[in-house]
This record gives C-alpha cells, sequence and structure tokens, in this order.
C-alpha cells in the first residue's frame, strides 16, 4: 500500500516553517558546546556547577530562551537604532549580568554541596537547605558533604535531613540565574552585532545658496 503523498505547505508557510526550524532548533544545537551538552577539552560550561537533575531542566529552559533571544535579534535587526541608544542599553546589560553571576555564585555556594565520588573522583553535587531537621540521622557536627554520603548520595533521602518545599525553592532560584544570565549574554551579542550592522546615516546635502 503506498502511503500518502502530502500536499506541499503554502509559500509563506514554506518561510515560516523554515525561520521557525532555523531560530528554535538550529541555534539552540549551535550552542551545544556553550550550554554544555557538547564536552569539549579545556572548556567547562557553567551549566557543570548544577546536579544532574537540574541540568536536566535548565538545558531545554535555556536552549527556548537563547532560541527567543535570536529571534529578537532578527525582528529588530531591521530597525535602525542611535548609536547611544546601543551603548546605553549594552553597559547596562553588562552591568545587569555581573550582578545576577554574583548572586549565582553566592546561590551556588550557599545551597549546592559538591563532592568527589568514586575511584574516578567524578564530581556529584546535591541542592540543600539552610538547615538540617530535627529528625536527620546524621550526627550535629558532622558536615553536609559527610551527610549526604551517610545517606547513600542517594537524592531521593535527601527530604529526611533537608525540608523539601526550601530545597526546591533553593533549585529554582538555581535555574531562574541561569536561564537569566545565558539569555542576557545572547542579548549582548545581539546588541553588539546590531550596532555593526546599523545602516550608515546619509551625509545630508548641503543647501544651493
Amino acid at each position: 500500500m503506498n502511503e500518502p503523498v502530502l500536499p506541499a505547505p503554502p509559500p509563506a508557510t514554506r518561510r515560516w516553517l523554515s525561520a521557525l526550524l532555523a531560530l528554535a532548533v538550529t541555534v539552540p544545537l549551535s550552542m551545544a558546546p556553550l550550554l554544555g551538552t557538547l564536552d569539549i577539552p579545556g572548556f567547562k560550561a557553567l551549566l557543570s556547577l548544577f546536579p544532574r537533575g537540574l541540568q536536566d531542566t535548565a538545558l531545554p529552559l535555556a536552549s527556548l530562551a537563547m532560541a527567543l533571544v535570536a529571534v529578537s535579534v532578527q525582528f529588530f535587526s531591521r530597525d535602525r537604532f542611535s548609536g547611544r541608544k546601543l551603548t546605553r542599553a549594552f553597559v547596562g546589560l553588562v552591568a545587569a549580568l555581573f550582578l545576577l553571576l554574583l548572586l549565582l555564585a553566592w546561590k551556588h555556594n550557599q545551597t549546592v554541596v559538591a563532592m568527589k565520588v568514586g575511584p574516578t573522583g567524578e564530581t556529584a553535587s546535591f541542592v540543600v537547605a539552610a538547615q538540617r531537621s530535627a529528625s536527620c540521622p546524621c550526627p550535629a557536627g558532622s558536615g553536609d558533604a559527610e551527610c549526604i554520603q551517610r545517606l547513600g548520595l542517594d537524592g531521593s533521602r535527601l527530604p529526611v535531613c533537608w525540608d523539601e518545599r526550601e530545597v526546591r525553592g533553593n533549585s529554582f532560584v538555581l535555574l531562574l540565574l541561569y536561564v537569566l544570565l545565558m539569555s542576557g549574554l545572547g542579548a549582548l551579542v545581539g546588541l553588539g552585532v546590531m550596532a555593526r550592522t546599523q545602516p550608515k546615516p546619509r551625509p545630508r546635502r548641503a543647501r544651493a545658496q
């Protein structure tokens, strides 16, 4: 039995489909090294700082955010902006990204516990809360890393010692900071591209005397 032949979409729909796949699929795939889905010797993606469970959530969110930035750059690149406006936006975005980076570093230091495990020295990391619960079986003087090892490095057992709602809240803040940082970086590069592609103003003609 012959398979049915689907009719080709109209020209406008073909252009829409091509643009959608290019911006929503090709762009994130091209950013695989930056997003951390393609390992490159000597380069560590920001995503590697996150626990494995958070990486699985952060990656599609960051990919969609970068696709939205790509669509915005494509759309606004047809407009003309003054050099002063682009410079002001660029400087403001750089300052905001530095602030987000500091917030992410502080939040990561406060909520993520990383340790070397196994004979290969692989790094395992977990998101924890500020304090352990009274029902936690770990000794009071033990550190968070030691407590996690006592729990068998099992993330599903963390609620025994740390409040699950607080852990989820910390995870959400980490995800939000990561997505904002990555999309902000994409927007920063987009401003640089737009500054170089702005049409030059036409020289004014001298009025005849």
